[in-house]
C-alpha cells in the first residue's frame, strides 16, 4: 500500500519577500501625491479648453449675426375689429421674446416678455430662431433643441444697444462657468458690465 505524499510548503529563497506594510504605505502616499498634483492640473486644462470653446462660439455667432441681412422681424397681428387694418409688430432679430437670450425654436421657447398671443403670432409668421435661420458654424453638441448653448450648458446672451456695443449695435456673450450675469446698480456701459462679469466671454472689446 502506497502512503500519501506529504504536501510541501513552497520554499522561500533568500532575498524574496512580499510587500511590507511600510512599503505599501509609501506606495499609497506617492499615488496620493501624484493625484493631488495631477487632478488640479487636469481641471485647469479642462477649464481653459471650455473658455476657448466658448470664445470661438461667441465669435462665430457674432459673425453670423453681422452677416445676416435682416435686422428686425416684422409680422402682422390680428386686426382689433372686423374691417380694421392689420397692425404690425416689429421685433429685434434673434431675441423676439426679449428675454436677452439668443432665440431657439420659438415653438419650444417660452413667450418671454411677449404676451401668449404675440408669441403665437411669431411662431405662425415662419420665424424659426437663430440656429435654423442663420445657420452658424458651431459644433452640434452646443445646440440643444435648436438653442445654442455654451460649454456650460447655458444659452448665449444677446443685447442690442449701440451706446454700449459700438458700431455693431449688438453684443453676444456667454455667462461663463458661473452661468449667471451680474447686474450692478448704478453702473452702465460696456466697461462696467465687463467688470461686473469677469468670467463672461464677450463679443465686443471693452474700452473701444
Amino acid at each position: 500500500m502506497t502512503s500519501p505524499t506529504p504536501h510541501r510548503l513552497p520554499s522561500v529563497r533568500p532575498g524574496q519577500h512580499g510587500f511590507t506594510l511600510i512599503e505599501m504605505l509609501v506606495t499609497l502616499t506617492i499615488i496620493a501625491l501624484i493625484l493631488s498634483i495631477g487632478i488640479p492640473v487636469l481641471n485647469s486644462v479642462r477649464a481653459r479648453a471650455a473658455r476657448e470653446t466658448a470664445r470661438g462660439l461667441v465669435n462665430a455667432v457674432a459673425a453670423a449675426v453681422a452677416g445676416y441681412q435682416t435686422k428686425a422681424w416684422t409680422l402682422a397681428l390680428p386686426p382689433p375689429s372686423i374691417g380694421a387694418p392689420f397692425p404690425t409688430l416689429t421685433l429685434p432679430m434673434w431675441d423676439t421674446n426679449r428675454d436677452a437670450l439668443i432665440d431657439g425654436d420659438p415653438a419650444k421657447d417660452g413667450p418671454g416678455k411677449l404676451s401668449a398671443s404675440r408669441h403665437q403670432a411669431v411662431i405662425d409668421s415662419g420665424y424659426r430662431g437663430f440656429f435654423a435661420m442663420a445657420q452658424p458654424t458651431v459644433a452640434k453638441r452646443l445646440v440643444k433643441e435648436g438653442q445654442i448653448v455654451d460649454p456650460w450648458g447655458t444659452p448665449l446672451r444677446i443685447s442690442w444697444a449701440a451706446d454700449i456695443y459700438g458700431a455693431s449695435g449688438y453684443g453676444i456673450w456667454s455667462a461663463g462657468p458661473d452661468r449667471k450675469d451680474e447686474f450692478v446698480s448704478g453702473v452702465s456701459g460696456a466697461t462696467a458690465i465687463a467688470e461686473a462679469n469677469r468670467d463672461n466671454i464677450l463679443s465686443w472689446i471693452v474700452g473701444e
